[in-house]
């Protein structure tokens, strides 16, 4: 295997890991460690490959599943920002905000 089919490889099992733990706080060096690049190679690596840091591709992913229980479910914003790994239901808040340009309560209403 050459090297750019592994550094692929392992972005890809990056973006697997952030998909399935999306919900749990991971920092670059860890990530790239479980995967088996630097942290500057898997920052550069995501971008190039999938237009997006790691960082911003998790943000966005735990956003449209927040959207997805918003619509689909009558569960508290606190439950919901807990699912999506949020501490506190006023940071999911604020994220949700700055993500969507409008509030949960809103955006379950509107939905």
């Amino acid at each position: 295997m050459d090297f750019k089919q592994y550094e692929r490889d392992c972005l890809l099992a990056a973006k697997a890991l952030i998909d399935k733990h999306y919900h749990t706080h991971i920092t670059i060096p860890d990530l790239a460690k479980k995967v088996g690049l630097s942290s500057t190679r898997l920052k550069d690596g995501l971008k190039r490959e999938f237009g997006i840091n790691p960082y911003t591709y998790q943000l966005h992913l735990r956003m449209e599943i927040a959207k997805k229980i918003l619509v689909e479910t009558e569960l508290s914003l606190k439950d919901i920002a807990r699912m999506v790994g949020y501490k506190s239901a006023s940071s999911f808040i604020a994220a949700f905000k700055r993500e969507c340009k409008l509030t949960p309560t809103k955006y379950r209403k509107d939905a």
